[in-house]
Order: C-alpha cells, then structure tokens, then sequence
C-alpha cells in the first residue's frame, strides 16, 4: 500500500498547489480588476452561499454510488474548466456568475479527498499529518510560482495556467487511487440518508467539531484572503511580498503539520488546540495594532499550530465521531458549515475593510477566535481523542 498513500501525498501536494495559486492573489486580483471591497465580499460570499446547498450532495453522491474516485475526478476537473472561463471575465456580473458556478465546482474537493484517505491511513495504519502536510508544501509552491511569475507578466496569465497544470496533475493522481473494495460496513451497509444526515446533525461532537472550525479555521481563512491587501495597502509593500508572507505562513506548517500527530500523542489534543487558538489570536492582534511588517512576518509563524489543530486533529476527530458508512457525507456536512459561515465572514469583513480599513478586521477576527479558544478551555470533548480513552468513543 506504499504506491497507494505515494498517491495520496502527490494528489494533496498538486490540490493544494492549486490553492496557493489561487487563494492569497484573489482579493488583490479583484482589486487590479476595480472592483470595491464590497463587491469582493459579495462575489466571495455569494460564491458561497449557493455553492452550500450543493457542498452537501457531493458526499451524498459519493456515499451513495461508492464511487468515490469518479466523483472526485468530476469536482476536480469540471473546476478547471469553470477556472479558465472565470479568468476571461473583466467585469463585475460576469466575474460574480462565473465564480459562483467555480465554487459549486470546488466547494468540496477537500473533504472528499479527505474522507478517502483518512479511511485509508486508518485501515493500513499510515500517517494521515503526512499526507496533510505535503498539502501544506504544496500550497507553498503554488504561491511562491504564481508570484513569481506574476511579478514578471502580470496576474492575468499565469494565475490561471498554473492553477490549471496542477489541476491535471491532481486528476491523473486521482486515477490511481484504489476504491474501498474491502470496506465490508460501506459495500453491505446500506444507506438511510434521512436517518443518517438526523444523526450527524444530533452527534454533539460532530456540532463541537463543526464550532470550532467556523470559529478558528474560517476566520483564519478568510481573513488570509485580505493578507496581500493588508501588505501592499496598509504596510506598503510590494506584491512580492504577499509571497514572503505565504512562506512565513506555510513552511513552519509543514513540518508542523507533519509531526502532528506525533505532537497529539505527546502533549494531547486539547493542548495542542489552545495552542493554535492562543496563537492566533495573538497573530490576529499584531496585525491590527502593529504596523510593521517584520512584527507581522514573525506572528505569521504561528499559522501552522491553528492548521495543525483544525485540520488534522478535526479530521481524526470526525472520523472517531461519524459512522464510517456515511463519512463522506458528514464530512461533507461539515463542509458546508465551513461554506456558510465564509459566506457570512467575507461579507463582514469585507464591509469593514471598507469601511474602516484592515485593523477592525483583524481585532474583530482575534474576538472570534477567543470564543473558540474558550470552548476549548472549558469543553472535555477532545479527551476522547487520547489513545487511552478511544474505546470509550
């Protein structure tokens, strides 16, 4: 099974590519387009808002059929394809509709992706951090190839080109990935979707997950949208810059991310939580109150514990939550949560980067984040994910 999980690390490399590309030059690309900062949170939460009502069907299909592997293929390709003809666009409505249609595209490649080889890492004892962090490398490369390309030849290009290489790249990894033909409780069991989805949305660890996520990874997420326009607008910096920063972000993630699991084991999850919490409400507090960049690229620093605590230790967390049968779907679920509280976050932040510049944004992300810091302080839900206790789950 070494080819198999070699597949998986290649797969999450090129996908995550395809994110650094696309996810830190969005906002400023909007920008050199002219768009105001209200209209680039309505393009990124309308995009959201119609993409949650189909997030949920991929995992649907996907449980439903078995066919895991085709379904991934279709969100992955039908996203290039919707990429390219996004990046023809130069005006406002065009741009609103076709970025809509990509996000229903993309919306949850990630948890299908997940569901597939969290099952795998589980039943042939690999590493799931492992394959996460190669995520994280490649989410580096994407940034720092689009950038540099970029600096030369403009956004237009190669922004898209790139996103899209990766794109095919992910999809011929994909094509050797082997379905669960032995999973007996997915081939025999079959599905009550009505039953089962009742049961996710009433599994209290499944809401706790689902909490903390909007909370801490959503915030995080849409607050790294306007990180670029934080540089070059409140800090003066030079596009270049924007990936300096993604590296400040991401190369500690790595390896982070990386070792997670073995950092579980030693110091527990709970702990590890409130470290990601902690440190990100301290980053969230630098970047409103300290207008230096150096103090800036340091807190950057602390992006891989948040990364390391919501995504990997969400992950393990869900599968120990939801019936196996129905991951897929609950994870799906769960995507969708993701999706509807970004929609509502990129327009509130959206409305007071206009409004009043990037440091209410970010004080008003470090309170978001407290909350969440809170529920961890006070909540023994993530006890359950040390390995003394599992048999009690």
């Amino acid at each position: 099974m070494k080819g198999q999980f070699r597949n998986y690390c290649i797969f999450y490399f090129f996908y995550y590519a395809t994110l650094g590309v696309f996810s830190p030059y969005l906002n400023v690309y909007y920008e050199r387009l002219g768009f105001s900062g209200s209209q680039i949170g309505n393009i990124n939460s309308l995009s959201l808002v119609f993409a949650m009502f189909t997030t949920p069907l991929w995992g649907i299909v996907s449980d439903k059929t078995k066919k895991h592997k085709l379904v991934l293929t279709v969100a992955v390709g039908m996203t290039a394809i919707v990429l390219f003809i996004w990046s023809l666009q130069r005006n406002y409505i065009p741009v609103l509709v076709t970025a809509i249609f990509l996000q229903i595209c993309r919306c949850d490649i990630g948890s299908l992706a997940d569901s597939m080889c969290i099952k795998f890492c589980n039943r042939y004892e690999e590493d799931f951090s492992v394959v996460r962090s190669l995520g994280s490398l490649g989410y580096v490369f994407g940034s720092f190839a689009v950038g540099y390309v970029a600096s030369y030849f403009g956004f237009s290009g190669p922004y898209v080109y790139i996103a899209m290489i990766c794109s095919a790249i992910a999809v011929i990894c994909i094509q050797k990935f082997t379905e669960d033909e032995n999973d007996e409780n997915e081939t025999t069991q079959k599905l009550d979707l009505l039953h089962d989805g009742k049961e996710i949305i009433k599994n209290g660890n499944f809401i706790y997950a689902l909490l903390l996520m909007i909370l801490i990874s959503a915030v995080l997420d849409v607050i790294n949208g306007y990180v670029g326009n934080h540089l070059v607008g409140t800090l003066k910096q030079s596009d270049s810059l924007i990936g300096i920063s993604t590296l400040a972000m991401v190369a500690p993630e790595f390896f982070i991310v990386m070792k997670a699991q073995k950092i579980f084991d030693k110091i527990g999850y709970r702990n590890l939580y409130l470290l990601g919490c902690g440190s990100q409400v301290l980053r969230f507090l630098v970047y409103a109150f300290v207008p230096n960049v150096f103090a800036f690229l340091i807190v950057s620093l602390f992006h891989g514990l948040s990364i390391a605590a919501i995504c990997v230790g969400n992950v393990n967390f869900l599968y120990r939550a939801v019936d196996k049968k129905i991951l897929a779907t609950g994870m799906s679920i769960y995507n969708a949560g993701y999706i509807i509280s970004t929609a509502l976050f990129n327009q509130l932040f959206g409305r007071l980067y206009e409004a009043s510049g990037s440091g209410s944004m970010f004080f008003v992300a470090a309170i978001l984040t407290t909350i969440g810091l809170l529920m961890v302080i006070c909540s023994k839900r993530l006890n359950i994910m040390d390995r003394r206790v599992e048999e009690s789950i």
